[in-house]
């Protein structure tokens, strides 16, 4: 192999390794905390004034009117790689990094409050078969 196709082929090897996956336009993660409060208003601010300024939102409804709308960036590698020889024996066991914010709306689709968190990735099942149950008791 020659300089250059090493090089392209760790370019190739690192761009299929990370992976960025967005719900939005993304701007919601681009805004420090201030920045996103003093654009986007609670008890101010209605639906259209978030669609307009993040773009569309995963929406989840309430039997009472209410609505969260929920944005989300997700920064890890690309589940096809669990399937990659050798890549997928080290990669099946890393969760993604997920930030979500999250604004709630009232039935009149004021915004009433915004929440940002990070989602801790769920531990990835294990290839050690499960532990038998223990007769000790009997």
């Amino acid at each position: 192999m020659t300089g250059w196709s090493k090089k392209i082929g760790l370019i190739l090897v690192c761009g299929a390794l990370s992976a960025c996956q967005t719900t939005g336009n993304g701007r919601a993660f681009s805004m420090d905390e201030a920045t996103l409060t003093q654009t986007i208003k609670p008890n101010q601010s209605t639906k259209a004034d978030v669609e307009r300024e993040l773009g569309k939102a995963s929406v989840y409804q309430f039997a009472n009117g209410y609505e969260t709308w929920s944005y989300q960036k997700s920064v890890g590698i690309p589940r096809y790689v669990d399937y990659v020889p050798v890549l997928g024996v080290f990669t099946q066991f890393v969760g993604d990094r997920v930030t979500e914010i999250a604004f709630l709306f009232d039935p009149q689709g004021v915004l009433r409050n915004i929440d940002r968190r990070l989602i801790e990735p769920p531990p990835k099942a294990s290839s050690q078969p499960a532990p038998a149950p223990s007769d000790a008791g009997d």
